[in-house]
């Protein structure tokens, strides 16, 4: 049996950070039921690149749900709307706070409907009465308002985009996903459900948690190069290699000793956290080192001597790594098409439908809402 199975989720959420959190609903067992608007759906349905009908990103986020087409700015979408929250147990959304109110189906009226609902509000910066309340924003404005982005980048480039959507997907999806499955849990005690204010700046905080402890120290704020984690120390830090890159992570004594062991340089053994003028000339050193090498050999060393190197993979060798392989987290179908699975086996489905074309669910939804004046409904643009 998996975890959320008899679960009903209702996703009106769009685009990366809350379709995450439902992907990972449904993998572990949930039904989820994603509602969009018949005029178009979701937009990351038609985001470049596409993978054949729609969006790469589609299809990957979106695996194993049920797509209900319906108008909620039509009063006869919103009925039906409500018959559906009266048996449903979550419902996730990510409009702006009060767009829902305006619709006559926030929290306050549809947990009249049925108390046991909760109801997660994923948003940019929360519900909390602040100038933000109703700012649009994406990932890089999170990440710059609550520090994470300060810690990224060079003293030379100062602060730099970051690759990934820490916030969207930390603060967002896996905020979202721990939210829900603790108010189950209190559900489960109570019989009650709750409204959740999921605020993606607010949950991605907890990424600063080392760099803030060292502000909290010292009492200046790290930026670039300027703490353990981000560059600073010639022992925690990314090189290039003959072929490649490759990171180095010796933070604990153990490891330095083992790495100056192992490319001959014990003069180096107290030069780990070397900082200033000398710790550029540390760095220069192990900079020279490492192109010596090439990755693979990089590898073969750390595994004899032990000293925490890796590759930097780019995707086309992430896939061929047989841990990655093994779990099976990420990777393509026979369609060519990605996915990515729960990460823990054990928690997850592992065989999980393609994502739905828009609408696909639609018919059989509302007939086990015992409604079958179909093309009516289609007429009138509610479906």
């Amino acid at each position: 049996m998996l975890p959320l199975e008899g679960i009903t989720v209702l996703d009106l959420s769009r685009l990366l950070p809350a379709p995450l959190a439902t992907l990972f609903m449904a993998q572990m067992g949930a039904r989820v039921i994603k509602i969009e608007d018949p005029s178009g759906g979701d937009y990351i349905r038609w985001t470049p690149p596409l993978t054949g009908k729609y969006s790469s990103f589609f299809y990957i986020l979106n695996r194993g749900k049920e797509s209900l087409t319906l108008n909620l700015k039509k009063e006869e979408g919103r009925e039906i709307f409500k018959k559906l929250v009266e048996k449903a147990d979550v419902l996730v959304e990510s409009f702006r706070p009060g767009v829902m109110d305006s619709l006559d189906l926030g929290y306050e009226t549809l947990s009249e409907i049925n108390p046991s609902l909760i109801y997660a509000a994923v948003t940019g910066y929360g519900y909390g009465e602040t100038p933000y309340l109703k700012r649009a924003g994406h990932d890089l404005n999170y990440v710059s308002i609550n520090g994470i982005a300060s810690l990224n980048g060079t003293r030379e480039t100062g602060p730099l985009h970051l690759g990934i959507q820490v916030a969207d997907i930390g603060g967002g999806a896996y905020m979202t996903l721990i939210s829900v499955l603790a108010a189950l849990i209190e559900r489960s005690t109570t019989g009650r459900g709750k409204f959740l204010d999921i605020s993606m700046t607010h949950g991605s905080i907890p990424f600063t948690v080392m760099g803030f402890a060292e502000f909290i120290a010292s009492g200046k704020s790290p930026g670039p190069e300027g703490y353990t984690l981000n560059g600073l120390y010639p022992c925690y830090r990314i090189y290039r290699a003959k072929d490649g890159y490759v990171s180095l992570a010796a933070l604990e004594p153990k490891f330095w000793q083992n790495f100056c062991r192992a490319v001959g340089r014990e003069d180096l053994l107290d030069k780990a956290f070397a900082t200033g003028k000398e710790g550029e000339k540390v760095r220069e050193e192990l900079e020279k080192i490492f192109k010596s090498k090439t990755v693979e050999e990089w590898e073969k060393l750390n595994e004899e001597y032990d000293f925490c190197c890796e590759a930097v993979n780019d995707f086309e060798n992430l896939l061929k790594s047989p841990l990655i392989r093994e779990n099976e987290v990420i990777g393509k179908d026979e369609n060519g098409r990605g996915f990515l699975k729960f990460p823990v086996r054990n928690l997850r489905k592992d065989e999980i439908g393609e994502a739905p074309d828009i609408g696909r669910d639609t018919e059989k939804i509302l007939k086990e809402l015992g409604l079958d004046e179909l093309e009516s409904l289609k007429k009138k643009g509610v479906i």
